[in-house]
């Protein structure tokens, strides 16, 4: 926390151990750097009359002014005298830091651009929402306030290729990164379900690439048809007009848009429209014989394709006037340049010595293209492969490697790993069970994320310039369901990439967090209300059963009823730890103070008898029994036929260094030792399918060809040894695998030292 002003302050901090926490009015998000708060209030009068010093600082004051109308009904106009004075202060150090002082009736913002001066406009809006306001005054409590970012990127990113989204809803969620500081929106804008962007010098991308068959009704598969003439149709594209539109109204709210344009691979729906581009010169179709496979890249040997890439990245340049472009990169299907006589060519004439140095020519090739027009590329991780353009900046998604490859490098990286800031990723454990599938990441581990990996040298910290959380839409198709995904873990994102790491508190974040339920309600946003914890679907006991609900965001209250009736606010309030001795099916739901509800959370509670433990046993070692195989499988239970390649024993329940990159499937067999008799639950974690049994019961179907997906079961069992048997089998892409038993608050705990051959 920085230095504070004061001895009276030290001594506070000292018995709070947060300054942030002694007044409960001032409740922002992200936290800012430093407050110091005083006991009194300021009260002004409507209309609030606001003084702005400078002119450029005029069109985000209009912003404010609108925000303070449509959100809280205050009315305000520019007067000299103003009782809210905004300037310009060029001593100010951070370009995006202001300092807010409200003490004497009066208000004072100063900041060193008109994006600070308006990020500090942002933090007085969410102060109103937690205060008293009325059409005749505001109370607001005197505090000053002095704030900058720890990251200057801060990004979100959205899918309008998979799903089609209107101009409004776009604006909406600008408002809603606006609102939390957040200053990069990620526009991903092309990709193999759909052309979102409109090129004048290529209409065929809009007639042809901005379409699919199908109304949107059900969800985007990787490879839908291409619309007959007269029949129903399903997509749309930006206008150029409307792009500017969006990147003005984007500008006046701290928000810079960066443009995806999807290349080499991911490129389907252009290809679609101008087939002569890739390698076969026909539209890609969808392969017999796996599940699914990404689309054929463009012909990397092809001039006519970087002369069509010139030609968009032309129009794009005039309508995003940021310095980045994000050229994607990632996922691209090598295979047709290994196969393509024009590929082949080319590899020889550049001295290319495989596919990968070739896609590494194909992004340097359009990075020079760029830097010529004055900007800068931004690319998923996989473009390290086969060497990293000059000046490209890496944004990675593939765990952390990447971004820290690229620092060692000397390359800007931005951190936006799947595993902890892909807002498409169910937010509560409950939701896989009643969706059947996905994966879960819950608000706190957004939270907690650190940007800058704890491996990184130190001196290569400044490489990383930020984060950014994305939401692919494969099956996210309304605005509804896209702003349940991003709120309230949006806010999470704010505060551990603007506030510093050593200021970040999760109580007090949850705390801070109730009052903005409300002024997303303001809003009109369709925000997340999670279900009630400690409630699994099925929840066994062997005598009596006690367990606690938990309401996770700590605002609202949690009801309940015993009869399988679904709850409201005249069902039992949930006050302490419930206890059950017979089989009973409850039903739970959090209601916040406007009256929302949340989910219902069904747990059917059964009394059931443990599985007795193996007598006949005789002297075991530690480690499990394992059968490797080599099959392109879609399902798990396909291992039943196949002859192992290799097998043996190891000490852990993991993926082996040797496998194969795809197509293979793996068995462990062996017993697990319990040490008391319980009921315990189980996870498997995996990409692809997995399966869990116990003493011949199947407790976990994990099953199927999807990305990484968590799956948990429980049974009851007796102390002593158990037969247990895990399957996994990988088909494409990435490869993941975990199981395990849940502890408490849903730890993982590993099976490893508890298992026996």
């Amino acid at each position: 926390m920085p230095m504070n002003r004061n001895f009276n302050l030290l001594i506070i901090l000292l018995l709070t151990g947060c300054a942030k926490t002694t007044d409960r009015q001032i409740s922002i998000i992200p936290v800012p750097q430093e407050i110091i708060h005083h006991k009194s209030t300021s009260t002004l009068h409507v209309p609030l009359c606001i003084a702005v010093g400078d002119s450029e600082i005029l069109p985000f004051v209009e912003v404010f002014r609108s925000n303070l109308k449509n959100l809280y009904s205050i009315h305000s106009a520019i007067d000299k005298n103003g009782m809210l004075q905004i300037k310009i202060d060029p001593s100010i150090k951070s370009t995006e830091g202001y300092k807010l002082t409200i003490l004497h009736n009066r208000i004072r913002l100063s900041a060193k651009t008109p994006e600070g001066a308006f990020y500090g406009l942002q933090s007085l809006t969410q102060m109103m929402n937690a205060t008293s306001v009325n059409h005749r005054q505001l109370t607001l409590p005197n505090c000053e306030i002095t704030d900058s970012p720890r990251f200057r990127y801060r990004g979100m990113h959205l899918d309008v290729s998979r799903h089609f989204f209107p101009v409004d809803f776009i604006k909406k969620y600008i408002d809603i990164m606006a609102l939390y500081k957040i200053n990069t929106f990620h526009w991903h804008l092309t990709d193999d379900q759909g052309w979102r962007i409109e090129i004048k010098k290529h209409p065929r991308l809009m007639e042809t690439g901005a379409w699919r068959k199908g109304t949107g009704a059900e969800e985007w598969n990787y490879f839908a048809e291409l619309p007959d003439r007269d029949g129903e149709k399903y997509g749309g594209y930006y206008t150029q007009d409307e792009i500017r539109d969006i990147v003005g109204y984007a500008s006046v709210r701290g928000v810079t848009i960066i443009p995806e344009i999807e290349l080499p691979g991911h490129s389907w729906a252009a290809l679609a429209a101008y087939p002569e581009l890739s390698c076969s010169g026909k539209i890609f179709k969808k392969p017999e014989h796996v599940a699914w496979e990404f689309s054929d890249p463009y012909c990397s040997g092809n001039e006519k394709t970087f002369r069509f890439l010139e030609d968009v990245f032309d129009e794009v340049i005039t309508l995003f006037p940021g310095e980045y472009i994000h050229i994607g990169g990632d996922e691209a299907k090598k295979t047709p340049w290994g196969k393509c006589p024009k590929c082949r060519a080319t590899m020889k004439k550049m001295g290319l010595k495989n596919v990968e140095e070739l896609q590494s020519y194909f992004i340097c090739r359009i990075e020079k293209y760029l830097n010529s027009k004055g900007r800068k590329i931004i690319g998923w991780d996989e473009i390290l492969e086969g060497g990293l353009a000059p000046n490209a900046t890496v944004m990675s998604w593939r765990g952390e490697s990447g971004g820290i490859e690229a620092a060692l490098s000397d390359h800007c990286a931005i951190m936006t790993p799947g595993e902890v800031l892909y807002f498409n990723r169910y937010q509560d454990l409950a939701e896989i069970v009643y969706q059947a599938e996905g994966s879960y990441l819950p608000l706190e581990a957004v939270y907690h994320y650190e940007p800058v990996p704890d491996s990184l040298p130190a001196a290569y910290y400044n490489y990383i310039l930020g984060a950014q959380a994305n939401v692919w839409t494969e099956n996210l198709k309304t605005p509804g369901q896209v702003e349940n995904m991003v709120l309230p873990r949006l806010c999470a994102l704010a505060e551990l990439t603007w506030s510093n790491s050593s200021d970040k508190n999760y109580d007090d974040f949850l705390r801070r967090l109730g009052s903005h339920y409300r002024l997303w309600d303001q809003m009109k946003i369709n925000y997340h209300i999670p279900y009630v914890s400690g409630i699994d679907r099925e929840i066994k006991f062997i005598n009596t059963l006690t367990f606690e609900m938990v309401n996770p965001i700590h605002t609202g209250r949690i009801y309940y009823t015993l009869d399988n009736s679904n709850p409201d606010n005249r069902s039992f309030l949930y006050n302490g730890k419930l206890e059950l001795k017979e089989n009973t099916i409850v039903k739970a739901m959090i209601i916040l103070p406007s009256g929302k509800t949340g989910p219902v959370t069904k747990g059917i509670c059964r009394k059931v008898k443990p599985s007795p433990a193996l007598n006949d046993i005789k002297k075991l070692t530690k480690g499990i029994e394992y059968a490797y195989f080599e099959a392109r499988l879609d399902s798990i239970g396909g291992i039943n036929n196949l002859r192992a390649v290799k097998s043996g024993t190891v000490n852990a329940i993991k993926i082996p260094d040797w496998v194969r990159e795809d197509f293979w499937a793996m068995e462990f067999k062996g017993f697990l030792k319990i040490d008391s008799t319980a009921v315990y639950k189980f996870f498997t974690d995996s990409d692809d399918g997995s399966r869990l049994f116990i003493d011949n019961s199947l407790i976990i179907n994990n099953d199927s060809i999807h990305g990484v997906q968590t799956r948990t079961g429980q049974i009851a069992l007796e102390k002593g040894f158990h037969r247990i048997k895990l399957q996994f089998f990988e088909a494409a892409f990435e490869q993941h695998f975990e199981a395990g038993m849940m502890g408490i608050d849903n730890q993982k705990i590993t099976l490893n030292d508890k298992v026996y051959h």
